[in-house]
């Protein structure tokens, strides 16, 4: 293993530049399920243009969430943000696969469905409805 240690610190120590740009597409991959637009991958990239097409509507809405939950309650949507700050980061910097995003989907999708509430119904979707807000209802 130390072997193999030293092998990749010497790699990206002679090329931090290409380090740095697969470090990035790493993480454009992660949250949009796509690699590039090189002609010769074009094939394999698009066969199932449907998995881009969730993934980055699932990313957006996931973001609108994330945002509108800090607005909302901060110490809530603190877990949420460092789980999904924390978990992909060793997947930017090693072998991404859209499959490693699948343990944090759930997150994902409870965020993704608070954006998509507030992008249909609107700021006051996210209004909480208090004791006396029924009460003036009712009366």
């Amino acid at each position: 293993m130390q072997k193999k240690r030293r092998e990749a610190l010497g790699f990206i120590g002679h090329h931090p530049g290409f380090f740095v740009a697969m470090s990035i597409r790493r993480f454009a991959y992660m949250w949009t399920a796509f690699w590039n637009l090189d002609p010769s991958n074009l094939d394999v990239e698009f066969h199932y243009p449907g998995n881009v097409f969730l993934t980055v509507v699932s990313t957006v809405l996931m973001l609108v969430g994330l945002l509108q939950a800090f607005r909302k309650a901060r110490e809530t949507a603190v877990p949420y943000l460092f789980v999904l700050g924390v978990y992909p980061l060793i997947f930017y910097f090693t072998h991404p696969e859209i499959r490693y995003r699948h343990l944090i989907d759930p997150v994902i999708i409870i965020l993704a469905a608070l954006g998509a509430r507030f992008l249909l119904l609107g700021p006051e979707a996210m209004r909480t409805t208090t004791s006396q807000d029924l009460s003036a209802r009712t009366a």
